[in-house]
């Protein structure tokens, strides 16, 4: 699928990078849609993201929203992956009110990932999908959902390409 093909994009900053200004059947948490295409392969991800998610300093809320969602793709692509979840070695933000601070500041990661190479029976162009929390504050985080279709190497490899051109 190439971007003329789909209605309603608008380019963004990034080659091959679209927003879907109005998706078709969007999921009522993840109304923000940006495509990834590949020139020669086409649609290469989806990306959906949350609205902002108030929560406390401890991530109670966003953790919520996130579980949530978690829940239902477990339901729809199987149970599959536990949380990845870790805080960088020799971080500050270690105490349990210190959630927010430490995603905010890209110390703490919480995610789960569904891959073929993982043993899951994904539909077939799909490659890997990827749930992640993201802090914006300390009272305030976002829920990523990250689908990589096979061809995800071609945007890939383009984008590498395009930055050693500009050596």
């Amino acid at each position: 699928m190439r971007p003329d093909e789909i209605q309603g994009l608008r380019k963004v900053d990034g080659r091959g990078m679209y927003e879907l200004t109005e998706p078709p059947n969007p999921h009522p948490k993840l109304q923000k849609l940006r495509l990834i295409f590949s020139e020669r392969s086409g649609l290469a991800k989806i990306i959906a993201a949350s609205d902002l998610v108030s929560t406390s300093r401890y991530g109670e809320g966003l953790r919520a929203a996130y579980e949530e969602l978690a829940e239902a793709l477990a339901k729809k692509y199987g149970g599959g992956p536990k949380i990845t979840e870790f805080l960088q070695p020799g971080s500050v933000w270690d105490e349990p009110n210190d959630w927010m601070t430490a995603l905010t500041k890209d110390e703490r990661y919480h995610f789960r990932m569904w891959s073929k190479a993982n043993g899951l029976d994904l539909p077939d162009e799909i490659q890997g999908i990827m749930l992640r929390a993201v802090g914006m504050s300390a009272e305030a985080g976002m829920v990523f959902l990250a689908y990589e279709f096979d061809n995800f190497s071609d945007y890939t490899t383009e984008e590498n390409e395009a930055a050693e051109s500009a050596l």
